[in-house]
């Protein structure tokens, strides 16, 4: 699995200066298909510090607890996360993703 790098490049153009900045391919990636309603977990896999998610629809996301689409209000700190980008695993256990309407989700995993 490699590690969470990002890369720097600086180049001067006249009198400015522009970085830009990309990460490296993950060679841990999961790909799910979410149907309407049901939620899937995906364990964290072993090493893994951080994910990134991309997602076809909008979901929802919780660790170490099945995510929720939440149906009342939910003011207790248990509620899941909508549309999340990237989380830290160091922590976590698994990952907890659902969709109101099927989806293609994409889970890439870091060092």
């Amino acid at each position: 699995m490699h590690k969470w790098i990002i890369n720097n490049g600086a180049s001067l153009e006249g009198t400015q200066i522009r970085a830009t900045f990309s990460r490296v391919a993950s060679d841990y990636i999961c790909a799910l298909v979410l149907s309407a309603g049901v939620q899937k977990t995906v364990d964290t896999p072993p090493g893994a510090h951080h994910v990134l998610i991309s997602c076809s629809q909008d979901f929802w996301a919780r660790t170490n607890s099945p995510a929720a689409i939440p149906t009342i209000d939910i003011t207790d700190g248990s509620g899941s996360e909508f549309n999340p980008v990237m989380y830290d695993m160091k922590d976590s256990v698994s990952l907890s993703v659902i969709s109101a309407c099927d989806a293609l989700i994409s889970l890439s995993f870091y060092e």
